[in-house]
């Protein structure tokens, strides 16, 4: 018999964790007696529960990479156009400013929405699950450049 769900109390009333391991003595083809040892294992438990917190620290670095990375081409998106229509405003292209505005807008609002969904997550609030489809994604809006692909 193997255990490590056990726990005893001690004269103070405190209680620790142990690892139970028995094993029957067999004499005659009968059980005669058995050897229990008892371990107690809290230093195995906390550092248990260090790798579990290390664990979940690395995942949340993992993610926070991540996003900073997503929120970063959204800002290279939004400056990038704010500078090419610093350009063409020097060159009265105001069209060409209008559209650029516009896509500084839509990565704006890509951002904004980064963030509520980040805001989400960090309250413990259920993250919105969509499908969508990987060209849609590479063609997104407020990407600075427009290729085409087949």
């Amino acid at each position: 018999y193997v255990s490590s769900d056990e726990v005893f109390v001690r004269k103070d009333a405190t209680v620790f964790p142990v690892s139970v391991i028995s094993t029957p003595i067999i004499k005659g083809g009968a059980v005669v007696a058995s050897v229990t040892a008892f371990r107690d294992i809290t230093l195995d438990k906390g550092l248990e529960e260090e790798i579990h917190k290390a664990r979940k620290l690395e995942s949340v670095g993992i993610l926070a990479g991540g996003i900073a990375h997503d929120f970063n081409n959204l800002l290279a998106a939004i400056m990038g156009n704010i500078s090419l229509g610093k350009v063409f405003l020097e060159e009265g292209k105001q069209e060409k400013i209008s559209q650029l505005l516009d896509k500084a807008m839509e990565a704006s609002e890509a951002a904004k929405e980064l963030s509520f969904r980040l805001l989400t997550f960090s309250k413990g609030g259920n993250p919105l699950k969509q499908l969508t489809s990987i060209e849609g994604l590479l063609r997104s809006k407020y990407c600075l450049g427009r290729r085409r692909f087949s």
